[in-house]
């Protein structure tokens, strides 16, 4: 059984635990705080997919497009109405549920620093790794070791 699996069921213990502890007490704290920390476990573990994608693919390629997904409205509820109810409510539940783990939008959001350093080195923004222009030196520059010795 993988993680994923062992850790939704033992979610679901957690949250059938957490519907019969009475208000207040401390078991319902307790398990509160477990309930809590699974559901951190899941999102450090999607926003670290996001950051290792993200990286390898700025490694490889020079140019990264992304399709803009309007993901909120792909997530909408298929409810319907009274007098118009949706069709397929549990699968569009299903497919939102997996839409929304796999963090789609994370991996966009994680690309913003490379995409602010491209725009400033198409403006012409571009400096070197310690400041300055590259051309004249920084004033703020330490000593190099060789140089400390002449």
């Amino acid at each position: 059984m993988s993680v994923l699996v062992r850790e939704r069921a033992w979610l679901r213990r957690l949250q059938r635990t957490l519907a019969r502890a009475k208000r207040g007490s401390n078991r319902r704290g307790r398990v509160k705080h477990g309930i809590a920390r699974l559901k951190a476990r899941e999102t450090d573990r999607r926003k670290d997919w996001a950051e290792k994608t993200s990286t390898g693919i700025a490694r490889r390629f020079d140019v990264m497009r992304v399709e803009d997904l309007q993901i909120t409205k792909m997530t909408r509820s298929a409810k319907g109405t009274r007098e118009n109810p949706g069709r397929n409510v549990r699968a569009k539940a299903g497919l939102n549920r997996g839409i929304l783990a796999s963090g789609w939008g994370l991996l966009v959001r994680a690309c913003h620093a490379d995409v602010n350093a491209a725009i400033n080195i198409a403006a012409g923004h571009a400096v070197t790794a310690r400041g300055g222009d590259g051309i004249t030196r920084p004033v703020n520059r330490e000593p190099h070791l060789l140089l400390q010795s002449a």
